[in-house]
């Protein structure tokens, strides 16, 4: 009898232990977790803007600019991200427009463009990846504008040639046009637009804010102007020893978020 009490006692000991055990282990197993996790990856929020998602959002989806072709000051406090197609007559209109606006807006204004190929346009993607090559060599915006310029002849001969025009190197150019990782890029881009719910070209985000469409410099000023007023008061309240413009863009995005619209599908425009 006494063995068999003895058995009992122990049954109970070890049920006891295994369940301290249990606890302490999974403790130390959380502590681990948060000790050893890996941190978040550093962003510079001038390669970034954001889009806004609606006056019901409490966040906003970034929109990742770094690594595309731009033209104005990297840090400026205004940008615009372009989504635009070389085969679009729209797009071509915008051109101008997007000019005037860096003239008027000389060190406050960025042009972001980003490729969106439509599928009626069947030489877009090649024309959007040969440009892409083009931006390899440190020449996007002298190709890009010859693209425009010549909208009917987008064959493969003619993006040779265009290439020819501004002086390329051609056997880096052609091995460009074979790049697997240009063509993803093109792809990308494509893909980051819809997921923003852009399906038509020229579409654009001034510092989040949705134009769709090759509308006039007065319209894009009209925002740009609001950015700017937006900007330049919170950056006045910033302490005197505090001269950080990606702060300032910060606060400015969280103050006006509320306001905005997400961009809406629009249909395709040839």
């Amino acid at each position: 009898m006494s063995e068999r009490r003895l058995s009992n006692k122990q049954v109970v000991a070890l049920i006891i232990l295994a369940a301290v055990t249990g606890y302490v282990l999974g403790r130390l197993s959380t502590n681990l977790n948060i000790a050893f996790a890996p941190s978040a990856p550093h962003v510079d929020s001038s390669e970034y803007v954001r889009a806004d998602p609606g006056p019901e959002s409490e966040d906003s989806p970034i929109v990742p600019t770094a690594g595309a072709p731009f033209l104005g000051p990297a840090s400026a406090p205004v940008t615009i991200v372009e989504f635009s197609d070389f085969q679009c007559p729209y797009c071509s209109r915008a051109t101008p427009i997007l000019h005037e606006l860096l003239e008027q807006n000389d060190d406050d204004l960025k042009i972001v463009f980003r490729n969106l190929p439509l599928g009626m346009h069947a030489d877009a993607g090649p024309a959007a990846h040969a440009a892409l090559a083009a931006h390899a060599q440190g020449q996007f915006w002298s190709y890009h504008d010859q693209l425009f310029a010549n909208q009917r002849a987008l064959d493969a001969q003619s993006l040779r040639s265009y290439a020819e025009d501004i002086d390329l190197d051609m056997d880096a150019f052609g091995a460009s046009l074979e790049d697997e990782l240009l063509a993803q890029q093109v792809a990308s881009d494509a893909g980051l637009a819809r997921r923003l719910g852009i399906n038509g070209t020229p579409s654009f985000l001034v510092n989040g804010i949705p134009v769709t469409g090759a509308q006039p410099a007065a319209e894009f000023q009209r925002i740009i102007d609001t950015e700017l007023e937006a900007f330049h008061k919170y950056a006045e309240a910033l302490p005197h020893n505090c001269d950080d413009p990606q702060r300032v863009q910060q606060q400015q995005r969280r103050q006006q978020r509320r306001r905005r619209r997400r961009p809406q599908p629009q249909p395709q425009q040839q």
